[in-house]
């Protein structure tokens, strides 16, 4: 295991030279709005959401990545969304781990939109938003070995090693910005939007002699949601997100099934480009949403096959004239 941990931590060094880092991100990225385009928030048909993350990745490979997110948004006109121009705030934090939690990344955001009707049935809405952020990286030398510890008979902790001109706390201000529309019919809804993130280009690197300036990520989703009958939608999304070399391409569609006015059934498939199928299973129950993915990767890496699971739980404070949905994926 703890060779494991050399052999990435390897990795996440050359990785930072060469400035192909790359953000944690969620297979349920329509239940993480503030982390994939900050003109989501406030942008729901309540008067405030919740929303919690967690994944967990490759633990059958080594030490797993774990990656858990919160975020809190608020919608300063909540009983008008539809025909009316609205602000909305929102908080979010993000913490990762990797290397058995000897790298950890704790990233928090303020996040600010203002959403415009373009037509007086709010039928078509323009949203923009922005984030101011925060990260603070850390890295524990102490939880690792490397090849100087190793005495013959197995790895000495004890001996010290140094990495010159390293600095194992960092900390770094970022800009993210989004756009998004959404139009809203009796059959459903459609929307379209583009985010960017680290438009500051920070410099996250633990070696101080080091230029790295972190990769801008830029992210294109679009979906919908189509109305069958009263009780049975389809709904469909996809996303093309690119930072640096890195390329991540997802499609994917769900059935509804809702037998009354306070529980809904989702059935889903998602499937990442070149890397893994996505089977999706969500619930929702009144004002609650609860989702769960486990990833089959396509093809296998190296004869292993890394393993990942991912849960969202959703709490919408809904408002008292709950006019129309606004897109749920």
């Amino acid at each position: 295991m703890r060779k494991l941990s050399i052999f990435f931590f390897l990795i996440y060094i050359v990785s930072t030279w060469n400035a192909h880092a790359q953000d944690p991100q969620f297979t349920q990225y329509f239940a993480s709005p503030l982390s994939l385009n900050p003109a989501y928030t406030g942008y729901l048909d309540g008067k405030y959401r919740l929303n919690t993350n967690i994944r967990q990745q490759w633990r059958s490979v080594g030490d797993p990545y774990n990656t858990v997110s919160f975020s809190a948004d608020m919608n300063l006109k909540a009983e008008n969304y539809l025909t009316e121009d609205k602000l909305g705030v929102g908080l979010m934090a993000i913490r990762d781990e990797s290397l058995d939690g000897a790298l950890t990344s704790n990233y928090i955001a303020a996040s600010f939109s203002y959403h415009k009707s373009l037509a007086e049935d709010g039928n078509h809405i323009l949203g923009l938003g922005i984030q101011l952020a925060r990260n603070f990286k850390s890295v524990d030398l102490n939880r690792l070995t490397f090849g100087s510890q190793f005495t013959g008979a197995g790895f000495d902790r004890n001996i010290p090693v140094n990495f010159e001109g390293s600095d194992n706390n960092i900390s770094y201000f970022d800009v993210n910005l989004g756009l998004l529309y959404t139009s809203h019919r009796d059959w459903g809804n459609y929307y379209a939007g583009v985010s960017a993130y680290h438009l500051t280009r920070p410099d996250e690197t633990i070696f101080s002699d080091i230029d790295a300036p972190l990769e801008l990520r830029a992210t294109y989703h679009a979906g919908g949601t189509f109305h069958i009958n009263d009780g049975l939608s389809v709904l469909v999304s996809g996303l093309y997100m690119k930072q640096g070399n890195m390329k991540d391409k997802m499609l994917g569609s769900a059935i509804s099934f809702q037998p009354n006015y306070k529980h809904k059934i989702y059935l889903g498939l998602w499937y990442r480009a070149k890397e893994a199928i996505l089977p999706y299973i969500g619930y929702d129950y009144g004002e609650y949403s609860f989702g769960i993915n486990y990833g089959i990767p396509v093809p296998s890496i190296l004869a292993y096959k890394p393993q990942a699971i991912e849960l969202s739980l959703i709490f919408r404070k809904s408002s008292i004239n709950r006019l129309r949905l606004c897109p749920r994926f």
